[in-house]
C-alpha cells in the first residue's frame, strides 16, 4: 500500500556518530483521498488529510513524486512518478583518442496534459511512502 503526502518539515536527528533524516508530512487519507481513474492515473485530494498520528517517516522510505492539478476537477491532483535514474554512460573515443562520455536522457517522455505551463514554485512537491515499515509516530 502506498501513502501520498506533502513534506512540511525536514528534521535531522543527530546521534553524535551518525545522522538520520526524517520528514514530517501531511498525509492524504488513504480511503477517500486516493483513487485511480479510468486511464490508470492515481489521483489524490490533498485537502483530505489522514494518518494524523503517523506524521514522521524516515528519509530512506520515501520516493519523490509530483502532483499536477487535474484539469477536469481541480480538487484532485494527478500523481506523477519519476522514472528510475539510469547512470549507465556510453564511453567512446574520438579520432584523437580523447574519451567522449554521452549521457542518456533521464526523462524520455511525460504524459501529455492540457496545461503544464501553469505550474509554479508555490505548488507543493509531494512524496510517497511505500508500505508501513519504519513509521515514526508523533506522540503530541
Amino acid at each position: 500500500m502506498s501513502f501520498y503526502g506533502v513534506i512540511t518539515e525536514i528534521w535531522e536527528l543527530d546521534y553524535d556518530h551518525f545522522r538520520v533524516p526524517i520528514f514530517k508530512c501531511d498525509w492524504v487519507e488513504s480511503q477517500k483521498g486516493v483513487r485511480v481513474d479510468d486511464l490508470g492515473f492515481t489521483l489524490v485530494n490533498l485537502n483530505r488529510k489522514g494518518h494524523l498520528k503517523d506524521t514522521f517517516v524516515l528519509g530512506k522510505c520515501v520516493k519523490q513524486i509530483f502532483y499536477v492539478a487535474d484539469p477536469i476537477d481541480h480538487r484532485w491532483s494527478v500523481v506523477l512518478r519519476l522514472p528510475k535514474k539510469d547512470y549507465n554512460d556510453s564511453v567512446q573515443f574520438d579520432e584523437l583518442g580523447d574519451i567522449i562520455i554521452s549521457h542518456p536522457p533521464i526523462v524520455t517522455s511525460l504524459p501529455s496534459f492540457q496545461s503544464l505551463d501553469n505550474l509554479t514554485d508555490e505548488e507543493p512537491m509531494g512524496y510517497m511512502r511505500v508500505g508501513d515499515d519504519d513509521i515514526l509516530v508523533d506522540e503530541e
